[in-house]
């Protein structure tokens, strides 16, 4: 009902989820944020669910974890998506921070990336791109976000300009943690 300058963090997700069953991944687990108050972790989890259902892929409870953001998380949750009969091939996550915790236990337990295991974050962080292997991700195209945002208010305030909505794509950054499963 209000006007929102950003993107559409559903679609994003669902575009990843496109890219892991085009590699042939069939059982695809989330380590989502805390849907909780958060429309953003609430859309990322939709799209990862849109995106299984858009090609026949059962959306499994069991693979679908909410952690908060931090490194530590990140581990648990995968830790926990181990713990299923058949774990999945392949995570997304929620953002970098947990995809990051992700990759930290999946090393400490020996499972490769992207030979056991591929993972997807969500925000492109500067330091994603030094990780080994180096991260694929969503990127969340802040500075245009911001740019805009201030300029839609600055001519609101000014001349009383309305403020209208506008998205802009969010661009996925393929990297190393992904590829078929075995």
């Amino acid at each position: 009902q209000v006007p929102c300058i950003g993107f559409d963090n559903a679609s994003a997700s669902e575009h990843a989820v496109d890219h892991l069953v085009e590699l042939g991944h069939r059982r695809i687990g989330m380590v989502a944020g805390l849907s909780f108050g958060n429309d953003r972790a609430r859309a990322r989890r939709s799209g990862v669910e849109r995106g299984l259902a858009k090609h026949g892929l059962p959306i499994d409870p069991g693979l679908f974890i909410e952690k908060p953001y931090s490194h530590d998380d990140g581990r648990e949750g995968l830790a926990e998506l181990l713990n299923n009969e058949a774990p999945p091939t392949a995570i997304m996550c929620g953002n970098d921070v947990l995809a990051m915790g992700v990759m930290f236990e999946a090393r400490d337990r020996g499972i490769a990336i992207p030979g056991d295991l591929s993972i997807i974050g969500f925000d492109n962080l500067p330091i994603t791109s030094q990780l080994i292997p180096a991260l694929t991700t969503i990127e969340v195209p802040s500075v245009p976000i911001g740019v805009a945002s201030a300029d839609a208010i600055v001519a609101h305030l000014t001349d009383g300009s309305p403020i209208v909505s506008k998205s802009f794509p969010a661009p996925f950054v393929l990297r190393a943690t992904t590829q078929g499963p075995r």
